[in-house]
């Protein structure tokens, strides 16, 4: 028992018993402690010992006390062992002072600690639920988890679960069911599947007592690790299954998005010319044509995977945002259906007069001839023909060497990268909803890069055939014979697309 005098302080002296250095790594200090290892004395040799100086702040606690301070050391079997405070705090005391403290921790040559006999501490289980972008989800993400990590860094685990997915909300709701509780707050944390706090309030007043409740409890022998909730087999039934497949269904169609991306009329138009061009150096030489086409690609695959990058991180971002990200899956849900509309209106109408121009979704105009010049300036080799003019005779002759197989290498790389650019203006039509449904099916960083580097990779794929067929002798009209055979197929695959990727954004 103490009184309550405002602050207690304590001096604990850890001694290494054994025959090895003992390393002091971390110490972890509970709410309201300040502590200071003296001379700042982390290697402990055989048979000495240190110090830590503690500080505990007793304004406000009343009636039992139990605080602990963890030491996280170099001992193989126990790495980590609690400095304890355990006691009663009364207002005023006439009986003497009597504090339970565990002044000195052995270092025993087996590794084993005079009161921590447990081989090695299983982490703390926090399930933490939130919205996105909600006030209080905010205040959590900024007050809460930097003293989480900080105090309690190694010792707990966090499951962060989405409510905005429908698989989390369900689990939400067995939660309650077996903890009993019928607040409906829009965050909330469980720590070991029993003990919640709902609410930004309740988590800030009573997490971190919890948390030292909870570890030190790790440290008594005979705990038992806490069952975990689940959401029953039975009750999740035929969702799981349905959810599995609109996942499937979600790699399919980024699959197929990024083919249809690589072989829609904007991005065959600017083929079509660019093989043109290349025709012209094929008859001369078709070495040259894989000196502009392989960098051509790869600058293509490249760009168009930055400018995806950075349209995944603008996503991202709003995604903390609730109303703004509505707003925008709203916006690209009503594109993707205006879209599917014009995509099979096209479609009619080119089958009807054959023109281009009863094309609606295509490059501009003013886009179309940007791109030409690209190509010609630098395919056809104009720019670099006037500088090589200028020059005298004998170093006119010396770029026809290896010189001008980099010129080609550096026109492939630049025609690739402007062109992608400039190309997006149409064909972001089929990329920014596919982004927006990757981002929205709620997987991980890492699966996301892999949707976005297979989305890419099919983009190219058209590239890389036409590039081959063009090296192997293939003629520009045959190009151009079968894209305006395949306008009416592509825009009918088109909307057909469009009109999945808009259900998949209402499903997930």
């Amino acid at each position: 028992t103490v009184e309550n005098v405002g602050q207690l302080q304590h001096t604990f002296e850890i001694t290494n018993r054994g025959d090895e250095p003992l390393n002091i790594e971390k110490i972890r200090k509970c709410c309201g402690a300040t502590i200071t290892l003296l001379d700042d004395k982390r290697v402990v040799p055989p048979g000495e010992s240190a110090y830590i100086s503690t500080k505990l702040n007793l304004k406000t606690r009343k009636g039992k006390l139990r605080k602990s301070i963890y030491v996280v050391s170099n001992a193989k079997n126990q790495k980590y062992f609690p400095l304890r405070f355990e006691g009663e705090v009364v207002a005023a005391a006439a009986s003497p002072e009597e504090v339970v403290t565990n002044d000195v921790v052995e270092y025993k040559g087996t590794n084993n600690l005079k009161h921590a006999e447990v081989e090695d501490l299983e982490p703390v289980i926090i399930d933490y639920f939130y919205e996105p972008g909600c006030p209080e989800c905010l205040k959590v993400k900024k007050q809460i988890m930097p003293v989480l990590e900080e105090r309690f860094d190694t010792f707990y685990v966090l499951n962060r679960y989405d409510v905005g997915i429908t698989t989390n909300v369900i689990l939400l709701a067995q939660y309650q069911k077996e903890l009993g509780i019928d607040d409906n707050e829009s965050v909330s944390m469980y720590v070991d599947y029993q003990h919640a706090f709902n609410g930004f309030t309740a988590i800030k007043k009573g997490l971190f007592d919890r948390m030292d409740q909870s570890v030190a409890e790790r440290m008594e022998s005979g705990w038992k690790a806490p069952k975990p909730i689940r959401i029953p087999e039975g009750e999740l039934g035929d969702m799981k299954v349905v959810s599995d497949r609109v996942k499937g269904f979600t790699g399919i169609a980024v699959i197929l998005a990024g083919l249809a991306d690589g072989i829609n009329p904007c991005a065959v138009a600017t083929l079509v010319f660019l093989m043109s061009v290349l025709m012209i150096t094929q008859r001369r030489e078709g070495r040259r044509v894989l000196l502009i086409g392989i960098p051509y690609i790869v600058a293509s695959f490249v760009t168009y995977t930055a400018l995806g990058f950075g349209l995944l991180r603008a996503l991202h971002l709003m995604e903390g945002l609730e109303t703004v990200r509505a707003i925008i899956e709203w916006l690209l849900l009503a594109m993707l259906v205006v879209f599917a509309v014009l995509s099979f209106r096209d479609a009619f109408r080119f089958s009807k007069s054959g023109k281009a121009s009863d094309v609606t979704l295509q490059l501009p105009d003013k886009t179309k001839k940007l791109i030409h010049k690209v190509i010609r300036g630098n395919v056809r080799g104009d720019n670099i023909t006037q500088s090589r003019t200028s020059l005298p005779p004998r170093r006119r002759e010396g770029w026809q060497g290896e010189r001008r197989g980099w010129e080609l290498v550096i026109a492939g790389l630049i025609v690739g990268v402007l062109v992608t650019a400039l190309e997006s203006v149409c064909t972001g039509q089929v990329y920014v909803p596919t982004l927006a449904l990757m981002i929205k099916e709620g997987q991980g960083t890492s699966r996301v890069w892999r949707y976005l580097l297979t989305y890419n990779v099919m983009f190219v794929m058209p590239l890389v055939v036409v590039f081959t067929l063009v090296y192997f002798g293939m003629r520009t009209e045959a190009l151009v014979e079968w894209s305006k055979r395949n306008v009416v197929v592509s825009k009918c695959l088109l909307g057909v697309l469009f009109i999945v990727l808009a259900l998949l954004m209402v499903l997930l």
